[in-house]
């Protein structure tokens, strides 16, 4: 123990007590005279900051404390130099290395006096507890807001498809010179990209359904590549350091691909439009992963890892990034859910992320997926024909409780020669089908319905009568549904808003008896 010398008022006993109390204890003790200097220090101090104990005994405290932090050091400081002392607060601590930690403060005035002519301490490291009340803080907002997403999901998907829809049957109303059809074009796209913000939301709450099949990250990582170099400023210079050695993980290709795509997007404005991004893959060991990282059964993971020259971020930063909605971009330049996605679709992955980066320093995305126990090669999607999609008379039964959106599908498939049959609840469904099923050739069925929810309608059908042809649609599929959705208990899936068009052309397939595309196309997860 490092100590000042000082005047004492107790006795050599008391004060060789004091010292064997302090030496060997695990928290921080510590003592600042009236000026704020330090007199005494124990051995912990050296052990929790890496500092040398000599290098602040008789030096001021504050350039230890984390500059944001400073204001409450000194009113707390000054409390207790006027006897006013005894709650707990946390300040960050600087180490060694350039970090800091966080410690849990108690000070209170060495003496009875008041003024006092000293003030004692004890600082306790709680960085990692922080650390894991984060976490759990991130996790709950994340639960949170993903009830909240797959509760609008499905109304806002519907929305969205009311509005693609009827642009749709719009523009096939007018010929093809007419000057409306650029307005239609682009509430169209307006239309499309609130869909692909509906599925970002979706994907970093966790709740949109991930489809794991075997692959291979190089190749995904070339992929993306070459469309980086005719997208990116030639300013921006892409290295790419795969490891020819790592194995498949089990991934859904169209989500890694959204990471990568995300991360280098956000490198390049981190660069202004000018530095090195880099992109490499090797395979880590168990025994070698990140220490917060649950290995019990120590499994080899792919690390996948993105860099870059940029600014870099300060510790402030760094601490919100996955945070939705958060941005240090200028308004209007970007959503603030990039990195949420990102954590998102890692998580979904039963992956783990990490990031390291400092002011000028640039930044570095390192992102472990686990090797899969599994093998085998991905299945080969059956060859559909590409028939018309135009009807024969055949009989559609269509069950949707938006009444817009049954309208809007009744007609497009009026106008394409089937005869259509409608119902707006699951349990109208089960009655119209059981008084045509003789007639109707294929049931278009919505999940989310009210009396009885589609899941079970299809299944009750597909009990009766097993060759019944059925294709689901949804705006959002509940987890607790996906367990529901065997591929016998329909033939394909459509997630909303769909195209008309790809309505219609599934609509064909199904009906002349291709094999199932409902092996490819039902969402894959566990409930």
């Amino acid at each position: 123990m490092q100590e000042k010398p000082t005047t004492s008022h107790g006795g050599q006993e008391s004060e060789k007590h004091y010292r064997r109390l302090v030496e060997n204890a695990r928290d921080v003790f510590f003592r600042l005279d009236p000026e704020g200097r330090i007199t005494l220090l124990n051995k912990a101090f050296t052990t929790i900051t890496g500092w040398p104990t000599d290098d602040w005994i008789g030096l001021p405290f504050p350039p230890l404390i984390h500059e944001s932090d400073l204001p409450l050091a000194m009113e707390k400081f000054r409390q207790a130099l006027q006897g006013i002392s005894g709650d707990i607060f946390e300040l960050r601590v600087r180490r060694k290395d350039g970090g800091f930690i966080t410690g849990e403060f108690v000070i209170a005035s060495h003496e009875e006096t008041s003024p006092s002519t000293s003030v004692f301490g004890i600082a306790r490291d709680v960085t990692e507890r922080k650390r894991l009340e984060n976490q759990l803080h991130h996790s709950q907002k994340m639960e949170s807001l993903g009830s909240l997403a797959g509760g609008i999901a499905h109304d806002f998907n519907n929305l969205i498809g009311i509005i693609v829809g009827y642009c749709e049957l719009a523009t096939d109303s007018m010929e093809a010179e007419h000057p409306a059809r650029n307005y239609l074009a682009q509430i169209d796209a307006a239309g499309q990209r609130a869909s692909s913000l509906v599925q970002q939301i979706l994907t970093f709450a966790r709740k949109k359904p991930v489809s794991l099949k075997p692959l291979q990250f190089n190749d995904t990582i070339v992929s993306i590549v070459s469309m980086l170099r005719e997208t990116l400023p030639k300013t921006v210079e892409i290295r790419v350091e795969l490891d020819p050695t790592v194995p498949r993980v089990q991934a859904d290709s169209s989500q890694i691909s959204q990471i990568l795509m995300n991360l280098c997007l956000n490198a390049r404005d981190a660069m202004d439009s000018a530095g090195t991004i880099t992109l490499s893959t090797r395979l880590t060991p168990g025994g070698e992963t990140p220490a917060n990282i649950h290995n019990s059964g120590n499994t080899p993971y792919v690390l996948l890892s993105v860099s870059d020259t940029g600014a870099g971020m300060t510790e402030e930063v760094l601490g919100s990034i996955f945070e939705p909605f958060f941005t240090t971009k200028k308004r209007g330049s970007g959503s603030g859910l990039g990195l949420a996605v990102v954590h998102g679709i890692v998580t979904s992955h039963h992956g783990h992320i990490e990031v390291s980066s400092k002011p000028d320093a640039g930044t570095r995305f390192d992102l472990y997926f686990p090797v899969s126990k599994e093998s085998g090669a991905e299945m080969p999607r059956t060859n559909v024909r590409e028939d018309s999609a135009d009807g024969r008379g055949e009989t559609i039964l269509v069950v949707e409780d938006e009444p817009n959106i049954l309208q809007m599908t009744s007609l497009s498939l009026r106008r394409k020669g089937y005869h259509v049959i409608t119902a707006s609840d699951g349990a109208e469904a089960l009655s119209v089908y059981e008084e045509s099923k003789n007639e109707i050739s294929l049931i278009f069925l919505d999940l989310g319905l009210p009396k009885i929810d589609g899941a079970e309608v299809a299944e009750r059908i597909k009990g009766s009568n097993p060759d019944a042809k059925i294709i689901l649609a949804s705006g959002y599929l509940e987890r607790d549904q996906q367990g529901k959705l065997k591929t016998n208990a329909a033939d394909d899936f459509m997630q909303k808003p769909y195209e008309l068009k790809d309505m219609l052309r599934r609509i064909q397939t199904v009906i002349r008896g291709a094999a199932k595309p409902g092996t490819d196309s039902l969402p894959a997860g566990k409930p």
